[in-house]
């Protein structure tokens, strides 16, 4: 089975989220509560550089966002962008420096 038998939303990625914030080294996705009563702190997560953020979000019985956004909590989560040829010179203080 190659990557095409994966569909983003069906078997990946599967909680609704939205991107609200991007720059050249990351996407910041936020999940909304699912519930009708929010919890006071919302909660970040920042995975691993090498970790896609949907490793988090496989499937509904395999997905901690989804657990969370169903017990109130907003979350918001990381998306590193893959690396390319513009990337390649960053470095921690470049991007600092960038935000």
């Amino acid at each position: 089975m190659g990557v095409e038998a994966f569909q983003v939303g069906r078997d990946v990625a599967i909680t609704p989220g939205k991107v609200v914030f991007r720059n050249r080294l990351i996407e910041l996705i936020q999940y909304t509560p699912a519930t009708a009563e929010v919890q006071a702190e919302p909660v970040l997560i920042v995975p691993a550089w090498i970790m896609k953020y949907y490793i988090l979000d496989l499937s509904p019985q395999n997905s901690l966002v989804r657990y969370l956004v169903e017990q109130g909590y907003t979350v918001f989560m990381v998306s590193w962008k893959n690396p390319e040829a513009a990337t390649v010179t960053l470095t921690w203080r470049t991007i600092a420096g960038s935000a």
